[in-house]
């Protein structure tokens, strides 16, 4: 809805009807207003919830589910100005708060007869993200984003956990990421884009082979991603436009950790066909 001529108003709710959970209200309100000399701020605010996976409600081999657990619920906020830089570039910041209730938590119970989840913890994560984005040439753009955020674990319904306690961080976010994305456009059928994504430093457990386990810091990593796509074929009577893609993850074969004790791939090419348009 159009208020006043410079606000924008949006608005969207839904339900949610799970033979487990029963009925779930979320909603969603945001807000747009522009200023004078391109400027454009935005606030929003909203609700949501996550199922519990299946893992966490049924027996594994492994583990023991719970079929009375409750959904995840979250609560967010955001607040942020945008600007233009001259004429080829903007710049963008936004401020972003969110409180997490009934977190699914594992526990390992010696009684094998009890479940090995429960809701017990809630959390809160509130952080700062800037973007930046200009058009180099007129055929390279540039994409960079920079995210700080800090998380706590505000309350736990049972005795504290290596995983879960009050007053520390949640496990395996950093508290600083960045990334930044060139997209280079030589030809009207062929387009670049090159991703330089870093990860920083985070909190996590490691599981050892005595049962025991111990809160550990997992150190950051840069990863590079590279992309392409020519048009080999362009669209003729009912035949779609044919392109050949090319994309390489962790392009510089980096040992990267993101969860203590599972080393994610190395370099990994996929090649392959794309029919019809983009």
């Amino acid at each position: 809805a159009e208020l006043a001529g410079r606000a924008t108003l949006t608005a969207g709710a839904r339900r949610d009807d799970n033979e487990f959970f029963g009925t779930f209200d979320t909603y969603r309100l945001g807000l747009g207003v522009r200023l004078p000399a391109g400027v454009r701020a935005r606030a929003a605010a909203g609700t949501a919830f996550k199922e519990p996976t299946f893992d966490q409600q049924f027996n594994t081999a492994f583990t023991n589910g719970n079929r009375d657990l409750a959904p995840e619920r979250s609560r967010s906020w955001e607040a942020g100005i945008e600007a233009p830089l001259g004429r080829r570039g903007s710049a963008a910041v936004t401020y972003f708060a969110q409180r997490f209730r009934e977190m699914v938590v594992y526990q390992f119970n010696r009684d094998r007869t009890a479940p090995d989840y429960d809701n017990l913890a809630a959390a809160s994560a509130s952080g700062v993200e800037a973007e930046l984005r200009a058009a180099v040439t007129g055929s390279l753009s540039a994409v960079a984003t920079y995210t700080y955020v800090h998380t706590e674990v505000d309350s736990a319904k049972a005795a504290p956990s290596i995983s879960f306690t009050p007053g520390r961080p949640l496990l395996r976010r950093p508290r600083a990421s960045a990334t930044l994305d060139l997209r280079w456009r030589p030809a009207e059928s062929a387009t670049t884009s090159l991703v330089l994504g870093y990860v920083g430093a985070r909190p996590d457990v490691e599981f050892l082979p005595d049962f025991s386990s111990r809160r550990v810091r997992l150190g950051g990593f840069t990863r590079v991603d590279l992309s392409g796509d020519v048009r080999v074929l362009g669209a003729r009577g009912s035949r779609p436009p044919v392109a050949v893609t090319l994309r390489v993850d962790n392009l510089l074969d980096r040992d990267i950790e993101q969860l203590r004790g599972f080393p994610s791939p190395g370099r990994l090419v996929v090649a392959g066909v794309r029919l019809g348009a983009r």
